[in-house]
């Protein structure tokens, strides 16, 4: 008997399906969640402050800016990677630049 799979998800917008493991089926379905988001945005000693729900537990993500919207991802900047916690949150802190135009922030998973 196993505990985890490894990798917790099979890929972005993808999820594992135990529902046939009985009889030794693995399957991979499209993720029944809704994708993991930003859900607050705080400033504190100058920095602004991110938080996030809803990703995989322990998965990696990326945190992307651009001051242009309208750019590809592929032209965005990676400005963080780290983990999930366990419980499908993360914390980012980005120090404030103000000499920085308004930026875009995007959160996406690896």
């Amino acid at each position: 008997m196993f505990t985890n799979i490894v990798p917790v998800i099979p890929a972005a917008n993808l999820a594992w399906s135990t529902n046939n493991l009985g009889s030794g089926i693995l399957s991979i379905i499209s993720s029944p969640t809704s994708p993991p988001k930003i859900t607050g945005m705080t400033t504190s000693q100058g920095n602004l402050v991110f938080t996030g729900s809803n990703g995989p537990a322990n998965y990696p993500y990326t945190v992307l800016t651009s001051t242009d919207m309208s750019l590809p991802l592929s032209e965005w900047t990676s400005i963080a990677t780290n983990n999930f916690d366990g419980n499908g949150n993360f914390n980012f802190t980005n120090s404030i630049d103000p000499d920085t135009p308004q930026s875009y922030y995007l959160l996406q998973l690896q």
